[in-house]
């Protein structure tokens, strides 16, 4: 596709007098621009039935570049690590004014020298340890016995309650109907009639028969009659 060409208008110095024409340039000069192609343009015509042919790739090309460029680039790796190493160890050395073999020996005895601090520390957490799984075995111990102990108190507390129900349940079964005083109870309760019925006066007296099953409300009348007739008497 050719480029366009457009009238550009340059500008130096304007239209102005004070324009130099020694300068070799025009005022107005032709400029080739390339403009590019908007997004709503169509296709063009000369493009419109090309369709693009793969690049043709050798099996055993594509094969073998792999493999040797994966290789070439491990190669290239290993060897700016080591010479990265060796420009680090060159600076220590310089910097710490030592050989190599010097640091190497130093770092080997201070190493020797944390392995035996480790073993001290080891042998100092396992006496520590020791001691502390000692201490809460021993309290173990203790929670349990006191667990038995308080769970012993309890079953004796309760066989306790049980005793004294049994004892209570004893002699309340005294007074139980059975099939052996049942008569008995029978010629009991028609010989002692209770009456629950009473009635109340307009004066809100509670009048009770002789037989009353009433109890509470005639002792509470006869105290009420009692104070009546106090009150009276000191009347007079």
């Amino acid at each position: 596709m050719f480029p366009r060409c457009s009238l550009v208008l340059n500008r130096i110095g304007g239209l102005s007098a004070a324009w130099d024409p020694s300068i070799g340039l025009s005022v107005v000069s032709l400029q080739c621009v390339r403009w590019r192609k908007r997004r709503t343009d169509p296709k063009a015509k000369s493009k419109l039935d090309y369709r693009r042919i793969p690049t043709p790739v050798d099996p055993w090309e594509h094969k073998f570049l792999t493999t040797k460029i994966a290789h070439y680039r491990t190669i290239l790796r290993a060897m700016r690590k080591m010479f990265k190493e060796e420009q680090k160890q060159k600076r220590t050395e310089t910097a710490e004014g030592g050989s190599a073999e010097e640091r190497a020996q130093m770092e080997r005895e201070e190493h020797l020298r944390l392995l035996e601090w480790n073993e001290q520390e080891n042998a100092r957490t396992g006496t520590i340890r020791e001691e502390r799984i000692r201490l809460r075995l021993l309290d173990q111990e203790e929670r349990k016995l006191k667990k038995m102990l308080r769970m012993e108190e309890e079953r004796q507390q309760a066989l306790e309650e049980l005793a004294s129900r049994v004892r209570l349940e004893k002699e309340a079964s005294k007074s139980y109907i059975t099939m052996d005083n049942v008569e008995q109870a029978i010629e009991n309760a028609l010989a002692d009639t209770k009456e629950y019925n009473f009635s109340i006066d307009q004066q809100g007296k509670i009048l009770l028969p002789e037989n009353s099953a009433w109890e509470e409300i005639k002792s509470r009348q006869v105290v009420k009659n009692a104070y009546e007739e106090m009150a009276k008497e000191q009347q007079q």
